[in-house]
């Protein structure tokens, strides 16, 4: 990938930071304490990073330069593909089993974003899945506890299709459970909103766990505040 010559990263590689590490990883290299695959997972580790200011570039210059324009034949087949994968993620949810669900609703994912079709049909379908096994993936998040990934899923997904109510009802469950009560609120009304009382059980049973998560933490925070005074 480094050897790609379309790919500009001098603007990372000119990083104080990042031009201390390759200093040692070239100590490392003549060393042999790395080899060069070694070295190419740790720049792409960094690049990927969150805290990488550059990394949603380097995430669209890759996934650019993967992206194939695809046949009726090849984008059934990408379809059946995702699918497949999609399945035995939902599979591996149901057991327990929720990062080998990841695992599989990524490759899943990857599939799709491979696909660069030129039918507005075709287009549609494929954002139609996509959104699916980010739903997917937002639900295996939350059950492993990566609260911030799963709201991260949910928005991308609501930056697609604002009217989705599952990605509001899941990305307020991941609000409630980081105690960012205030968020949580806003995405139960805008649940409630579009689901034109479809969700009315579930939202009141996920009003009722707000509430009792807000009463518990007035309820702690009062003891603390008391044991402060005591002391």
């Amino acid at each position: 990938m480094f050897n790609d010559a379309t790919m500009d990263i001098s603007a990372w590689a000119s990083n104080p930071v990042v031009l201390k590490m390759l200093q040692r990883a070239r100590l490392l290299l003549q060393e042999g304490a790395m080899n060069d695959r070694d070295l190419e997972e740790l720049l792409l580790a960094h690049l990927k990073h969150p805290s990488n200011q550059h990394k949603s570039e380097f995430n669209e210059h890759v996934l650019s330069s993967r992206r194939i324009m695809a046949n009726p034949e090849e984008l059934a087949a990408a379809m059946n593909e995702q699918l497949d994968e999609r399945q035995l993620g939902n599979r591996a949810y149901t057991s327990g089993d929720f990062q080998t669900a990841l695992h599989h609703y990524a490759r899943g994912l990857n599939v799709l974003r491979l696909l660069q079709p030129d039918n507005p049909g075709d287009q549609k379908v494929i954002r139609e899945a996509e959104l699916a096994l980010l739903l997917n993936s937002a639900a295996a998040h939350l059950a492993c506890g990566a609260y911030g990934a799963c709201m991260e899923a949910c928005s991308t997904v609501l930056s697609y299709d604002a009217s989705n109510t599952m990605a509001h009802l899941r990305r307020a469950k991941a609000h409630m459970l980081r105690r960012e009560y205030q968020a949580a609120d806003e995405d139960l009304n805008a649940a409630e909103a579009l689901s034109n009382g479809s969700r009315a059980q579930e939202l009141r049973s996920l009003r009722h766990e707000l509430r009792l998560l807000r009463l518990r933490d007035r309820r702690t925070d009062k003891s603390v505040y008391e044991r402060m005074f005591k002391a």
